[in-house]
């Protein structure tokens, strides 16, 4: 039974990431809450890192930047406990993305460079884009 649970938290949390990548911010909120429930129900720390960046996308989407901070802080932290490094940079773009000013994004936008790069990623040239349309 865990399996199905966890089979639908991620399917949940990919849905978010449509909604919000569509334009519907309200309904990709309510797909990560409803993963971020079940990762925490059954102990998938990974999943919780996951759900809570998409709850900080999908927030800075709809205009709170705020809100969107504290997601991305708090799946910050669950990364680095986890060692979940691919969502350890996600959630310091998002940081630098949701940042009240361009100094405050400069050192999430550098670190997410950086893991990105040491994992092999591409996205690291996405992220150093963004930061080069800063300056």
């Amino acid at each position: 039974m865990l399996g199905h649970r966890d089979s639908q938290a991620w399917a949940l949390d990919g849905m978010g990431r449509a909604e919000t990548s569509r334009g519907r911010a309200e309904d990709g909120i309510r797909h990560h809450r409803e993963a971020l429930e079940l990762f925490r129900a059954h102990g998938d720390r990974d999943g919780e890192a996951s759900s809570l960046n998409g709850l900080g996308e999908a927030h800075l989407a709809a205009g709170d930047k705020a809100a969107a901070r504290v997601h991305h802080a708090e799946a910050l932290l669950t990364a680095e406990r986890t060692g979940a490094a691919e969502q350890e940079a996600r959630a310091h773009r998002g940081l630098a993305r949701a940042a009240a000013s361009v100094e405050d994004a400069h050192p999430h936008y550098d670190r997410a460079i950086a893991i990105y790069s040491e994992l092999g990623l591409r996205t690291a040239d996405l992220v150093a884009a963004e930061l080069a349309g800063l300056m």
